[in-house]
């Protein structure tokens, strides 16, 4: 299938992760039953309904869905579980495919108060609403961690991060540097 099937298995995804949010406890902790139900049922409709194949040839998903069921299925901790499930849908490379739980989201997702990306090789503030960062900052580091190392720990979390690609845009004698983050290499 091709995007009805990447948007179908999205939708499905965010109703199985809203099913599984009412079905587990409330809290930090999902059941053995519940990691090995909704991890078997991502991989099975990653089976069925992914369509980016022929552009992940180095990708064995088997390998891909043991590692992912061993992190899955090694803590009862929620965040943990769904880390491991968004890591696992990432591998895929595309932006459609992935995760979305609301417990995660609102325990977790909380903006940062501002947006930055790399710029020249620097992470360049965008915006901001945090009086003491303002568009235009450099960021160095990020919880004491260096902003490149900080970015490449997190990317294993970005569907369709990984790589980027840095082009230039020349309008009359303006000449801007864009860095692209592709969505899909389907």
């Amino acid at each position: 299938m091709d995007r009805w099937g990447s948007g179908c298995l999205l939708l499905i995804l965010c109703c199985m992760t809203q099913f599984a949010s009412t079905q587990a406890q409330a809290g930090r902790q999902l059941a053995a039953g519940e990691r090995a139900f909704i991890a078997s049922k991502t991989y099975s409709l990653v089976q069925l309904y992914f369509s980016g194949w022929k552009s992940l040839p180095e990708l064995n998903s088997d390998i891909a869905y043991r590692n992912y069921l061993e992190k899955a299925l090694a803590t009862d901790d929620r965040r943990e579980f769904d880390l491991a499930t968004i890591e696992f849908l990432a591998r895929l490379r595309n932006g459609h495919t992935v995760l979305w739980d609301s417990w995660l989201t609102k325990n977790y997702g909380q903006p940062m108060g501002f947006y930055a990306r790399p710029l020249d090789g620097k992470w360049v503030v965008q915006s901001s609403v945090i009086p003491s960062i303002k568009t235009g900052d450099v960021l160095s580091k990020l919880d004491n961690t260096e902003m490149e190392s900080f970015f490449r720990q997190q990317q294993k979390y970005i569907a369709g991060g990984w790589p980027t690609f840095t082009f230039f845009v020349k309008v009359g004698t303006t000449r801007s540097d864009v860095t692209a983050f592709p969505c899909s290499h389907a």
